[in-house]
This record gives C-alpha cells, structure tokens and sequence, in this order.
C-alpha cells in the first residue's frame, strides 16, 4: 500500500519509512512552532504603523470574501455563520489578531532584513509551488508586492529554522 499510494508523493515505499518519515516530520512541525513562538514572545514591536494593520485587515477580509464565494454564499450570510452581522464586525472581533499577525510580520520583515533575504521570481515560483504559467495567474490574482512578501515571510522562517542552535 505505501509503496503504491505514497512513493511518489513522499518516498517512501515501507511502512517503517512512512512512520520515520511522519515522526520527522512531527518533529519539525513542533520545532518550528516552538521557534515562531519563542522569537515573536521574545520580541518587540515599538510601533505598529496603521498601514500594516489596514494591510492585514483587507488581506482577512479578501479571504472572507473568497471563501464566501467559493461555497456560493453572500458575504453576509458567510459571516454570520461565522458570528458576526458585517465585515466591519468581524474585523473588530479579531483586532487584536490582527495586531499580532502586523506585528509578526515586522518581526520576519527584520529578520528578513538582518540575514540580507532577497526575494526572486524563483524564490516566489519554488515557495508557492508555481509553475511560469500558474505564476502569472497568480500575479494577477494577489499582486506581485503581495506574493513577494508573503514568500519573503516564508524564507525569514525558513532562515529562522535552519539557523536555530539547539541548546
């Protein structure tokens, strides 16, 4: 069974690979929580500026709006099933959430900056898992400016992980 339903997509071909590989993978997962949640626990955001915050709000709202759509729903309806009467409701319910995912997103745009990350059309296509012609679909949908930081926000992480010192 593992050899037929999953060697192509993981590798593996015996049950004792799939285990290994799912305990790695286990590992990992926790060790990057731990990571993310050490470095924005023990970091500090002097100011968090408005432009930020609008950015993460119109990012969560764009995604309300997507999901109502793909299951064929009116904005409304979607979020009163998500337990709230408007947009606007919603995006109060989760300020403070919203703060925090801004003041994230500082964080690895420092990181970002302190380890010299720079972001290419390669970088975006590898992340996101594009091909040339999905990548421009993409562009057109969210914007090169939103799928470079979101890619450079990945490759912070990334950065983060490979160059943790375990104690």
């Amino acid at each position: 069974f593992v050899n037929e339903n999953l060697s192509s997509t993981y590798g593996w071909t015996t049950v004792e690979e799939m285990r290994a590989g799912i305990a790695e993978n286990l590992v990992e997962s926790q060790r990057g929580s731990y990571i993310s949640d050490y470095i924005f626990e023990n970091s500090q955001v002097s100011e968090v500026p408005e432009s930020v915050v609008t950015f993460v709000e119109n990012t969560l709202s764009n995604n309300y709006i997507s999901m109502a759509n793909q299951y064929g729903m009116k904005l409304e309806d979607f979020l009163s099933y998500m337990g709230a009467d408007s947009l606007e409701t919603m995006l109060e319910q989760n300020h403070d959430a919203i703060v925090q995912q801004a003041e994230q997103m500082l964080i690895l745009q420092a990181v970002s900056e302190k380890a010299a990350i720079e972001v290419t059309k390669e970088d975006v296509m590898s992340v996101a898992g594009l091909t040339e012609e999905t990548y421009n679909q993409v562009l057109e949908v969210y914007g090169e400016p939103y799928m470079y930081m979101s890619t450079r926000t990945s490759l912070a992480s990334s950065y983060l992980l490979d160059n943790a010192v375990e104690a």
